[in-house]
């Protein structure tokens, strides 16, 4: 039996009195910043929760005060664009006239049903994420899902505090600020696109601008249906982490989901490519519907716009084929004596067919008559004696 040492147990009993209070200290500093990342997620999904349907109102919501001076603004950019159409088809000879009568056409129906098509898909873009949470997650608000039954709230009991305090740092944080950041984004961005609706519409007038509002389409369509993809994506990684046996896994994942939820806006908007006409998937998608239409004999509105431009493209090059017909007529007739022409032969020249040999010449009208006359009489009386 050794001998005892009273410096080792001295040593070891300061270290274990020294280290405690620091342990305790660094999990409780841990656990501070968890509770910090839970409460700021808990704020940003209650701003979720108020600002997710856009008020596109346009009598007394946001849009009142300037939705006026774009109407104006629409206006002003449609006969610009449409005085450009028209120089650009007179320069290549009429090709898209008949984009400016489809596109005004366009113009006036999305400028008046533009802003009550969209307050509904954003009413139902909200009806579907709610029912979306209520059921995966048994709830019909966000902030739920940092209830007290959540994944993230049963993590507390089992988890370290280190643990938490790394999971509050790497996605609860980061999670709840780009929560808020941006959904407020989304609302500001429907806001601004719906007032901009007018001068949108009003390059659809022109093959130069068209661009204009089929981009902005495709992102009223990626932002709208945000929340929905968002509330899917939430609710399939909360219910695959919501292994109570594995809290701190579960926590994890949920972080990890969370983050994972924030790009689907950016994923959206590139699912979306076959909305634009201008990209080669909007081209395909239209050539697609456009055959199948015509093989059906269905989907006369497909083509129309491509029917109507030809139709018109082809009505302007025969007027301007019968005016410059018109104009060739009407040029004086100068100059005649110095065009060539057929030559009038003189009385000393040459019949056209001296040099020929004798069988090669053209007998004159009159010998040829006198000697198909005998040889038809001959052949009747062939016919007669057999």
């Amino acid at each position: 039996m050794p001998p005892p040492n009273p410096v080792g147990d001295l040593v070891g009993t300061v270290g274990d009195t020294v280290v405690d209070p620091g342990s305790s200290a660094f999990d409780a500093a841990m656990t501070s910043i968890w509770s910090f990342g839970l409460e700021l997620l808990d704020g940003s999904l209650a701003t979720v929760d108020r600002y997710t349907t856009p008020d596109v109102n346009p009598l007394d919501g946001p849009l009142a005060g300037v939705l006026p001076m774009t109407l104006w603004l629409g206006l002003a950019t449609l006969m610009l664009l449409a005085f450009v159409q028209i120089g650009r088809a007179v320069a290549i000879g009429g090709r898209g006239l008949a984009r400016i009568a489809v596109g005004l056409f366009q113009y006036v129906v999305v400028s008046a049903a533009g802003l009550g098509v969209l307050d509904t898909m954003l009413t139902a873009s909200n009806a579907v994420a709610t029912g979306i949470l209520s059921a995966g997650l048994h709830t019909d608000r966000w902030q739920s899902i940092t209830g007290d039954d959540a994944v993230l709230k049963r993590a507390e009991g089992t988890v370290s505090g280190t643990g938490l305090g790394i999971i509050a740092l790497l996605c609860l944080i980061p999670a709840g600020f780009f929560f808020l950041v941006e959904f407020l984004a989304r609302n500001a961005g429907v806001l601004v696109l719906a007032a901009a609706i007018p001068v949108v519409a009003a390059g659809l007038i022109s093959d130069t601008s068209r661009a204009w509002f089929w981009t902005t389409f495709r992102w009223l369509i990626a932002l709208v249906l945000m929340p929905p993809g968002v509330a899917l994506t939430l609710v399939i990684g909360m219910r695959v982490a919501g292994d109570p046996a594995q809290a701190s896994v579960a926590a994890v994942v949920s972080g990890v989901v969370l983050l994972l939820s924030l790009a689907f806006p950016l994923l959206l908007f590139k699912l979306l490519a076959f909305v634009n006409p201008g990209t080669p998937s909007g081209a395909a998608a239209r050539n697609f519907l456009s055959s199948r239409s015509s093989a059906s004999g269905a989907g006369i509105a497909v083509s129309s716009e491509r029917n109507a431009e030809a139709a018109g493209e082809g009505r302007f090059a025969h007027v301007l084929a019968v005016l410059d017909a018109a104009r060739t007529e009407r040029r004086p007739r100068a100059g005649l004596v110095d065009r060539p022409g057929p030559r009038v032969s003189d009385p000393g020249d040459a019949p056209p067919d001296e040099g020929l040999a004798p069988s090669a010449r053209r007998a004159p009208a009159g010998e040829d008559k006198d000697r198909a006359e005998p040889e038809r009489r001959e052949t009747s009386d062939e016919h007669a004696v057999s």
